[in-house]
């Protein structure tokens, strides 16, 4: 982590006169193109597909992609409310099934490069085959997750102070990898890869046409799943390709969407609020919020992976020096990779 730390710091160094000049801004992606074609920012640390389109319309070019700084590292997850999954432990492996044949048809359409790939990227972000082909090129779909690199992830966030120290003294957590732990649940992801009928993994039962080796789930028995999302991101493509291909529907489950802008206001709108039971998300806010926003009203579980990598640091056409810089906001992972940009520059010139 040390290492991708050192590199954007010596790119923001080349770029920056001072660390004090630069102005974190929080914008919406849609808004960071627009302000790069006004010349209001400079650059922006965002998600795919936005840095591809951003490129692709000339507005900015690329300067670091995440999988050249720091290769693996964890990004969006699967989250449920604890309460609700509690409730729901078949639901939500059904769910997780489903995402994970989902996880399986994406990397081998991308093996294949089939045409219905981009045709349910372009459902999810509204933009064709020549933003988001280039934009999956940076990421990689896994649902497995990474224990110790999320673990990292947190230690540096403690390091950066963005947990707030009074709710965490009050957590009971006496270590970022005892609470990491204790947010983690892979008993899903291990009920929905085992072998449930003949010898065939429950994930793989949802994609085989013969109904003699799915789950009987009559459609009068459909279990309503609310379903929170980020409007737009690319990195949770399998929603919609569970969604496309009936893997949902195969386990039983009958989606309500409800998108978002970001990872912190799903935690604070969707699952604060109790508005979703489940939802796509960034391991950054899910680790965030589950402390700062948390008042005894807020507690989630991480059932799954949904993608490593996936974001870039873009630069407007032309600038020499970046003053100011967007990101989706505090809580994000963006937030927090600029967060270490200026940061690392300053204990540079110190």
């Amino acid at each position: 982590m040390k290492k991708y730390l050192m590199l954007l710091a010596l790119l923001i160094a080349c770029c920056v006169e001072s660390p004090t000049e630069v102005a974190m801004v929080k914008l919406t992606p849609p808004s960071m193109i627009t302000s790069l074609e006004a010349g209001t920012i400079d650059g922006a640390v965002v998600w795919e597909p936005w840095a591809s389109l951003a490129v692709q319309r000339g507005l900015a070019e690329y300067r670091l992609n995440s999988s050249e700084i720091w290769r693996g590292h964890p990004c969006c997850v699967i989250a449920a409310r604890e309460d609700w999954s509690e409730n729901n432990k078949d639901v939500l492996t059904g769910f997780v099934a489903a995402h994970i044949a989902a996880t399986d048809w994406i990397n081998r359409a991308l093996n294949s490069n089939s045409s219905k790939l981009y045709d349910y990227a372009e459902q999810l972000t509204g933009l064709n085959r020549s933003v988001v082909e280039p934009a999956l090129k940076n990421m990689r779909f896994e649902y497995k997750l990474n224990d110790s690199a999320i673990t990292e992830l947190g230690e540096a966030f403690m390091d950066f102070e963005l947990f707030d120290q009074q709710k965490w003294n009050g957590s009971g957590y006496g270590s970022i990898k005892s609470y990491v732990g204790s947010m983690l649940n892979e008993d899903y992801l291990q009920r929905a890869t085992e072998a449930r009928i003949e010898e065939v993994p429950y994930w793989q039962s949802l994609c085989l046409p013969n109904p003699a080796f799915c789950l009987p789930q009559p459609t009068s028995r459909k279990t309503t799943v609310r379903i929170g999302f980020i409007k737009g991101d690319l990195h949770h493509l399998p929603l919609f390709v569970a969604m496309g291909e009936g893997f949902l529907d195969r386990a039983g489950i009958a989606p309500v969407l409800q998108g978002f802008d970001n990872g912190p206001q799903i935690m604070v709108e969707g699952f604060k609020m109790n508005t979703v039971d489940v939802a796509y998300l960034g391991i950054a806010p899910a680790l965030i919020y589950s402390i700062n926003a948390d008042d005894g009203d807020l507690s989630i579980k991480v059932v799954s992976s949904v993608n490593y990598e996936g974001s870039a640091l873009i630069v407007r056409e032309g600038v020499e020096e970046i003053k100011t810089l967007a990101t989706p906001g505090p809580g994000s992972v963006q937030y927090f990779l600029a967060l270490k940009v200026t940061d690392e520059h300053k204990g540079s010139d110190a």
